[in-house]
């Protein structure tokens, strides 16, 4: 069960310290004490992190933010401050998350959607410098994957983007 956890946390320290606490105060209350790890996963599944994060910020003054929304304002800055690692993110959010591209696919798509001059290797660069993604290395080329996490995060901003300009007349 630690393993599943673990992966669905993305194996990030305060994804897990966030899941933790969740898990304790929630089988503190007399009513729901049988709630487990299983019950957990599951409220994952359905599309609450975010909720279950607010308990950590809430019981520990060092997290005034969930994990959630420190990654989104990064998704947020990083996106509006480079043309590169917004094309990129866009990609990405359509991809599956976890799943490793090779980087070579993503920067034939922005060379193909970015409307300035850049040569394969300075996106790939500008790509590489990006701090919310993955990087591995293999035989067949370089690989760039998200945690679900910024996978949600991209997803969210994008949404709210697209949500936002829709309302403009």
């Amino acid at each position: 069960m630690e393993q599943l956890v673990a992966q669905a946390m993305d194996y990030q320290p305060l994804a897990l310290a966030g899941a933790a606490t969740y898990v304790r105060q929630v089988r503190q209350r007399k009513v729901t004490s049988s709630f487990g790890w299983n019950d957990y996963l599951k409220k994952l599944e359905k599309g609450h992190r975010g909720s279950t994060e607010t308990i950590l910020a809430e019981t520990n003054p060092s997290y005034p933010k969930s994990m959630t929304a420190a990654i989104t304002l990064a998704v947020e800055n990083s996106m509006s401050s480079d043309e590169v690692i917004n094309h990129t993110f866009s990609f990405l959010s359509v991809c599956e998350p976890q799943q490793p591209l090779h980087l070579a696919i993503v920067t034939d798509y922005i060379l193909n959607v970015y409307k300035k001059t850049e040569d394969e290797e300075a996106i790939r660069m500008r790509i590489s410098r990006c701090s919310l993604l993955l990087f591995d290395e293999e035989k067949s080329g370089d690989l760039i994957r998200v945690h679900q996490v910024v996978h949600d995060a991209i997803n969210t901003v994008i949404k709210d983007f697209q949500r936002s300009n829709t309302c403009k007349p």
